[in-house]
């Protein structure tokens, strides 16, 4: 058994390492394009088939993401048991790493008057330690809202997240620009509304009517759409 030690690896990074597999017995092996085992992935990364022949070798990329603190081992098993792969690795606390989902929110060719939903988006620490911030919302004209859970306070371990909604109610037509302060670690969401007005108007299927002549007495019609 062939064996592959990643090290100490901060959680939210991830560690690429490489291994050449060589078929040294009698028949082709079978390969699978991927593997996953705990926190290790192994692809197959020049070899486009599915067997490796006798003689032939071909190579895989192993990567090593920490989900928690402390030492992974596992393995992976390639051809049907001929081959083992052993894996180790040691997951360290690293510095929180902020992922916002969207930094930038656009109400495009909002019509007022009607209702509208509101746009989410997620806020993760990908990394490690405690990602902590408050959700402020940055808005001199007013039209915009903002719910998130918490009262916009957030604490975030490793994997963990939230979602945050914005909404957009502008009582005039313009276009109107804010900002989400997400604090420190993250960057910040940039909010744009265009709102328009839909002005009245009016369709007549018939700008004119002629009756021509009729007798007095008779009550002739003719039909518009308004």
């Amino acid at each position: 058994e062939e064996s592959l030690d990643f090290g100490e690896v901060e959680i939210g990074v991830t560690e690429v390492l490489h291994v050449e597999l060589t078929n040294t017995g009698m028949e082709p092996l079978t390969l699978e394009t991927n593997y996953t085992v705990s926190q290790f992935y192994l692809s197959k990364i020049d070899h486009p088939g599915s067997t490796l022949g006798v003689g032939d070798s071909c190579t895989f990329r192993v990567t090593f993401s920490p989900a928690f603190i402390g030492e992974v081992s596992d393995s992976f098993t390639i051809g049907e048991d001929i081959c083992t792969l052993g894996l180790t690795g040691t997951g360290l606390d690293g510095p929180p790493i902020c992922l916002v989902s969207q930094s930038f929110i656009n109400f495009h060719n909002f019509i007022i008057g009607e209702d509208t939903e509101g746009r989410p988006f997620r806020i993760e620490n990908t990394g490690g330690g405690t990602l902590e911030g408050t959700v402020t919302l940055v808005d001199d004209t007013g039209t915009f809202s903002v719910y998130s859970p918490y009262g916009g306070v957030f604490s975030l371990g490793h994997g963990d997240a939230i979602n945050v909604v914005v909404s957009f109610d502008p009582s005039e037509a313009g276009v109107y620009n804010a900002e989400i302060d997400l604090g420190l670690e993250c960057e910040n969401v940039i909010l744009r509304g265009e709102a328009l007005v839909l002005e009245p108007d009016c369709y007549v299927s018939a700008p004119s009517l002629s009756f021509g002549e009729f007798v007095i007495g008779d009550n002739p019609q003719n039909r518009v759409s308004v």
